[in-house]
């Protein structure tokens, strides 16, 4: 099977991991703040801090479970199209069914019976791809 991968932007990539080191450092700072302070409200940053720290730690599982489906691919042969969108299921298609395949400068555009098709942005696909994807799609 042809697969060509979209690049994905530095954000999109790592959001989680972005997200699980902020709350980590924010159940830090309130740690530490609970011993530089001379405040008597021990069991407010307490739970801010358990909060913080268990938000953090999801957010890093997070990261770590979706880091092999973060991704966006098309990925095709003589018999299916293959789209996986970003976060979402794989889609698979079935060629000889389609009722139209258009490849524009940027879209891919799958018409499937029953109103089953799709649109696919080919924003952050390279241009080889996306000539390689024409060619087959014509």
């Amino acid at each position: 099977m042809t697969r060509i991968n979209k690049k994905l932007s530095f954000f999109r990539r790592y959001y989680n991991l972005i997200f699980g080191i902020l709350w980590l450092l924010m159940g830090l700072f309130y740690m530490l703040s609970r011993y530089f302070s001379e405040d008597n409200s021990v069991w407010n940053n307490f739970t801010l801090v358990i909060f913080y720290i268990i938000l953090g730690l999801l957010y890093f599982f997070r990261a770590s479970w979706e880091s092999r489906q973060n991704g966006e691919f098309i990925e095709w042969n003589d018999e299916f199209l293959i789209y996986k969108p970003i976060g979402q299921k794989i889609q698979v298609y079935k060629i000889n069914e389609l009722s139209g395949l258009t490849v524009s400068n940027n879209d891919l555009i799958i018409k499937a019976p029953g109103a089953q098709g799709t649109m696919v942005e080919l924003k952050g696909y390279c241009e080889e791809d996306i000539a390689k994807l024409r060619s087959q799609f014509s």
